[in-house]
């Protein structure tokens, strides 16, 4: 009995850290939707504006930007409702990982702060003049010595496998001062706090003295973007309709390393998929806008490959599901009423492996 009680024991403490861990790691960093927001019209939208951080990750996204104008989400009469969905769209366009934020919240009433919203005022830039440029190999060949930022620069070059050339950051203001500093004379040490194969790096910065005691230890904040080429929509595709050749082109474009922009190199292959949504004119073509057209359809005859030891046997029968190139499907018999499972192999045609 002492036993059984001491194992109990045991079993409810371990449940308790183990929740007690889980909670820490889903709620460590939120993002809570602001029920109101005042914006400006004609300057950009801000993560922090609109709603509630909380974590280090989380506070590093503050300046990410939720549309490069006010204006365009405010209505003719100064107010718009920008939804959680929206929100989290945004944030994943922009390279966030939404996969280490706690989300809350439903919707968030915006109210240009100047009043009405006049449709007439002149287009401005993307962000707000007063955030830091991108930085790029022009601005790194002006280096003449080793710096924290050089030393940054190299790990993403690493991390992201890509040359200097195809790579820009862009560094919270705050940090300057830290960037410019030598590696010369002090040790420093370079980790990053979250993946850096995303849109928005955090990086703990140890600076060492020379007897090797911890100087200072600083987290900086660096948005990541790659010169990829990619395929462009040059006309518009509808929804569920498959995609013919010549309806995209080959562009060079900055993008988030983990954005899911289709390579121009696989232009080929994308001929024949079926767009999931409507592809505008214009838009960068996304993997998660396009799927493999459906093989079989279901209640269709399929020929059926079976792979036995030493020998292949071909026949036919009806596919109970629709399945694409890859999927397991059931099929049956006619002859015999049995069902098996089967692999889409093309259209029309299955194998079965013994």
């Amino acid at each position: 009995m002492n036993a059984m009680k001491f194992n109990m024991s045991r079993w409810i403490g371990l449940a308790a850290l183990v929740g007690a861990i889980l909670a820490g790691s889903a709620f460590g960093d939120t993002v809570r939707l602001k029920r109101n927001a005042l914006i400006e019209a004609d300057r950009a939208l801000l993560l922090s504006q609109v709603a509630d951080l909380s974590g280090e990750y989380a506070e590093s996204l503050a300046d990410l930007v939720i549309v490069d104008r006010g204006e365009r989400l405010l209505r003719a009469g100064g107010s718009a409702v920008l939804s959680l969905n929206e929100l989290r769209s945004a944030m994943q366009r922009e390279g966030a990982v939404l996969g280490r934020l706690q989300f809350s919240g439903a919707n968030c009433t915006l109210r240009s702060a100047s009043g009405p919203v006049s449709r007439a005022e002149p287009q401005g830039d993307r962000l707000r003049s007063s955030e830091p440029e991108w930085r790029s190999l022009e601005d790194w060949r002006q280096e003449s010595e080793q710096t924290i930022e050089i030393a940054i620069v190299r790990r993403f070059m690493q991390e992201l496998g890509v040359p200097a050339d195809r790579l820009r950051l862009r560094f919270q203001a705050r940090s300057e001062a830290l960037l410019s500093l030598t590696t010369g004379s002090r040790r420093t040490v370079i980790e990053p706090v979250s993946v850096m194969n995303t849109g928005v790096v955090l990086l703990r910065v140890e600076r060492f003295l020379a007897n090797g005691s911890l100087e200072a230890v600083e987290t900086v904040r660096v948005e990541v973007q790659v010169l990829r080429t990619v395929l462009k929509m040059r006309e518009q595709v509808s929804r569920r309709q498959t995609i013919p050749g010549g309806v995209f082109e080959a562009c060079e474009e900055w993008l988030s390393p983990n954005v899911d922009a289709i390579d121009a190199a696989e232009a080929h292959a994308m001929v024949g998929r079926v767009a999931q949504t409507r592809l505008e004119a214009g838009v960068i073509l996304m993997r998660s806008q396009v799927e493999e057209p459906m093989a079989v359809e279901r209640n269709s005859l399929v020929e059926v490959i079976y792979h036995g030891e030493g020998f292949v046997l071909r026949t036919r029968a009806r596919a109970r599901e629709a399945g694409r190139r890859g999927d397991f499907i059931e099929v049956r018999a006619d002859d015999t009423r049995q069902s098996f499972l089967a692999r889409v192999d093309g259209p029309g045609r299955v194998v079965v492996m013994q």
